[in-house]
């Protein structure tokens, strides 16, 4: 900082930050600066040996913005990058971060998600004593029913005053849940059986296999090596996979694949609380459900907070597998009419009044 205090440039970002409720230190920009985040400001030469000024750019000043909003005093500056990045990936406008601070931030969030934290948990639990410690851990992190809900039973429930789904449903899934994590990490032969019966079914993946069904399955694996080979080696692949060979490129590509799948979860959990339906969201739900992934795409659509597990969904969806699935949801999307059109793409349709019908039935039910 120079000694004579900061600059016109300074000042002016100072004063429009200000007319934003954002209020920040000469110190504060130049740690930005430090660190690489934010940039100088450009030089505009005044010709005939008068010199030079510094220009404020309207790209510094969101990047200053996105930072005051969410760099705090003793907050590492990196959640404030993975925030930027989240945002940039929200609105076009907004300047992406730095290469460098993306490829930093986002596997070293991930590995602070609770999910990692018990996936690690899990691998050293060695002994009897530290299994224990771990299912005590996951029970009190993975709550019941962690996967979400069927959207078209809480509609119902929601819309027709039908009964609550039994708790033991929601207990099961979350025990499922927790069995899925423990096996990467303690392996399948410690898991068992009939407890990853249990975790397969809590996913969903394919609605029409019971927990009893997988159990079977598993059991017929085992003598092949299948389960402690090919099975086992992925799982550890993908469950530990934590982006640190990653592109900048490659994150902002998760990152879409990532707010797509959310997008549709988001749709489904649209339709649970009673939005009015339509025949293009009617298609949706029967290409989701033959994938068996409602589920897991409505538990997708809450992962955007905390921080690190938007990282840890931004590390997941880097999975190709995962980019095709995006790819064929979005495009079912957009060749097909508008998601509030009630008619099919027969008549024309009010965005407007499709909001305010959904509003209406909201207030009724209260």
């Amino acid at each position: 900082m120079a000694r004579n205090g900061p600059g016109p440039a300074d000042r002016e970002l100072i004063a429009t930050l200000a007319e934003q409720d954002l209020r920040v230190s000469v110190a504060q920009l130049e740690r930005w600066r430090g660190a690489g985040l934010l940039p100088r400001h450009e030089r505009r030469w005044l010709g005939r040996g008068r010199g030079s000024v510094a220009v404020l750019a309207p790209a510094t000043v969101r990047i200053a913005a996105v930072l005051a909003r969410h760099a705090r005093q003793g907050r590492d500056l990196r959640w404030a990058v993975l925030d930027w990045f989240a945002e940039a990936g929200r609105d076009p406008d907004m300047p992406e971060p730095p290469d460098h601070a993306v490829c930093q931030a986002v596997p070293w969030a991930a590995q602070a998600s609770p999910a990692q934290r018990l996936l690690r948990q899990a691998r050293d639990a060695r002994t009897e004593h530290l299994q224990d410690a771990f299912y005590t851990a996951a029970g009190a992190t993975v709550p019941s029913g962690a996967l979400g809900v069927d959207p078209a039973a809480m509609r119902a429930i929601l819309l027709g005053g039908d009964d609550l789904p039994p708790e033991s449903a929601a207990r099961d899934e979350g025990q499922g849940l927790v069995h899925l994590i423990a096996a990467p990490g303690m392996g399948f032969d410690e898991v068992g059986a009939d407890a990853l019966g249990m975790a397969f079914a809590a996913t969903g993946l394919v609605p029409q296999m019971t927990a009893e069904n997988w159990s079977s399955s598993i059991q017929d694996m085992e003598p092949a090596g299948i389960l402690h080979g090919p099975l086992a080696r992925a799982a550890r692949t993908y469950a530990f996979a934590d982006g640190r060979d990653a592109t900048a490129e490659d994150l902002r590509a998760a990152r879409t694949v990532y707010y797509g799948l959310a997008g549709v979860g988001g749709l489904l959990m649209w339709h649970a609380l009673g939005v009015p339906d339509t025949p293009t969201q009617q298609a949706l739900r029967a290409t989701v459900e033959e994938m068996g992934i409602a589920s897991w795409l409505m538990a997708m659509a809450a992962g955007s907070r905390p921080p690190s597990t938007f990282a840890g969904n931004v590390v997941t969806c880097l999975r190709p597998d995962l980019a095709r699935v995006h790819d064929a949801l979005i495009e079912q999307i957009t060749s097909s009419p508008s998601l509030m059109d009630r008619s099919g793409g027969q008549e024309p349709h009010d965005p407007d009044q499709f909001m305010k019908d959904w509003i209406a039935t909201l207030t009724a039910l209260t």
